[in-house]
């Protein structure tokens, strides 16, 4: 068998090339991991949104109840 990339000759059953070192054709991670970034990216705006929206809350009421 040879690389889908550099065209060396590897082993049959090898999933990486030894020479570059690429991916001989794993495409089921690629659309695991894709998903998997859009999820925590999407999850990370929603804490951030979240904390902003507890904080101004949080002041708001330190605010109207602290001693004058």
């Amino acid at each position: 068998m040879y690389c889908k990339h550099c065209g060396k000759e590897i082993a049959g059953d090898s999933k990486f090339c030894n020479h570059c070192g690429k991916s001989q054709g794993n495409e089921e991670i690629t659309n695991i991991i894709e998903p998997a970034k859009r999820f925590y990216t999407s999850n990370k705006k929603l804490v951030s949104y979240t904390l902003f929206f507890y904080s101004m809350c949080y002041s708001c009421i330190y605010m109207v109840f602290k001693s004058p």
